[in-house]
């Protein structure tokens, strides 16, 4: 079995699991969790990741993103996706 754990500062991730892999830490709708299953299953998942940034922020965020392979002698590879998020007028009151 298989690991992904995804991670932003400053928002939160959703995805999918309807191919297959399990949330096995953290929640959707949070600045963390972990997905596991196939290499397929996870493929899948990441495939459906989306980015709500935190109320009120603009600027710059990361997504880092650990995937570790259990089978044999474990591997693991870390990446990062930047992400910049706009700000918006927000509508007066």
């Amino acid at each position: 079995m298989a690991t992904t754990e995804l991670n932003v500062t400053n928002g939160t991730i959703t995805v999918s699991p309807a191919g297959g892999a399990t949330i096995s830490a953290g929640a959707n709708a949070s600045s963390t969790l972990t997905l596991s299953g196939t290499q397929t299953q996870i493929n899948a998942a990441l495939a459906t990741v989306s980015y709500q940034g935190n109320l009120n922020v603009n600027g710059d965020d990361t997504l880092t993103i650990v995937s570790s392979d259990s089978t044999g002698t474990p591997l693991t590879d870390s990446d990062t996706v930047d992400i910049t998020v706009t700000a918006v007028a927000d509508a007066p009151v």
